[in-house]
């Protein structure tokens, strides 16, 4: 039994779309400290292939090669001045996930069979936050909040009055 973990993000030359919202999303929450957000998608495959397989599934089926790299286990923070905090967000418990869903009809059509498939987002946070704006922020990526926000919309996400 082997648990796949393929990470897929932007190439390093095109700008990282999602990471620059959830940035802007942060700045809203009034945390100036974190300088930059880099985002992946992570796709997990419970399933018995070999190395050379589990390539062809990252190239042919979760990476799109015009605009993304992908990498097969887990990345660490880059390396550099800016502190990086790591965050992954999984889908709760009995909520339907379709792109798992067709990730897993897709490896069965190219001929092998996978036990299961969970998708995820990671998130990479350039900057110094203190563990409270962390809980702040890991809520905000949860509940995947966008837009405006309120005096009350920050204290549901900090749970404070």
């Amino acid at each position: 039994m082997a648990l796949w973990h393929f990470e897929i993000f932007n190439r390093s030359d095109l700008p990282d779309v999602h990471g620059n919202e959830v940035l802007e999303d942060i700045k809203e929450l009034g945390i100036d400290t974190v300088e930059a957000v880099q985002s992946a998608k992570v796709v997990l495959i419970d399933a018995d292939f070999d190395d050379l397989f589990a390539k062809k599934v990252a190239r042919e089926l979760l990476a799109d090669s015009v605009c993304e790299d992908y990498h097969i286990g887990r990345t660490s923070a880059p390396a550099g001045l800016a502190r990086a905090t790591l965050i992954e967000v999984h889908l709760k418990s009995g909520v339907t996930d379709p792109v798992a869903e067709s990730v897993m009809m897709a490896i069965a059509d190219m001929g092998q069979q996978c036990r299961g498939v969970r998708t995820a987002r990671k998130y990479v946070l350039l900057g110094e936050i203190n563990d409270r704006q962390r809980k702040v922020i890991n809520r905000m990526l949860e509940h995947d909040w966008q837009g405006y926000l309120s005096t009350s919309k920050y204290a549901k996400l900090a749970k404070c009055s």
